[in-house]
């Protein structure tokens, strides 16, 4: 597990965190990294924090699910600046399955389900259900009332 940052990182109660993965922290921006109570990340989880990521309590995940609130690193075509990072927040019971990438700016909403290897680019409704990349509702969930 590689960390960064520790000291801008702000770890829940009964959180559980395994091993190959990071969390890294851009501490020198001032950036901030919540992890809820009763969190669950497994293994080869990324999360990438340049100004705020907050996971909700009782957030879980698949392997290798990677957070990110921003793009940094990222080499855009000539005349193209890059996107610039946004804060990402997950909401308490969401889950995020095997190798998908939370992306700057994104609210996933409580109790969500983001499915294997979705991208998710725009914001997820609270107990919404979303597969691909990039990542849209699926299929007979779309207009499925919430609780």
């Amino acid at each position: 597990m590689r960390i960064e940052g520790a000291d801008h990182i702000e770890v829940g109660d009964e959180v559980v965190v395994l091993e190959d993965g990071g969390l890294l922290v851009d501490a020198a921006r001032g950036a901030r990294l919540v992890l809820g109570d009763r969190c669950r990340l497994a293994k080869g989880v990324e999360i990438v924090c340049t100004t705020s990521v907050t996971i909700g309590a009782g957030v879980s995940t698949s392997d290798y699910a990677t957070v990110t609130d921003s793009w940094a690193g990222l080499t855009a075509p000539p005349g193209v600046a890059p996107p610039g990072s946004a804060p990402v927040t997950i909401g308490d019971g969401a889950y995020l399955g095997w190798g998908s990438v939370v992306g700057p700016g994104v609210t996933i909403g409580a109790g969500a389900f983001v499915g294997e290897g979705a991208v998710v680019l725009d914001d997820v409704e609270p107990g919404g259900i979303v597969y691909g990349n990039p990542a849209r509702p699926a299929a007979g969930y779309a207009d499925r009332p919430t609780r």
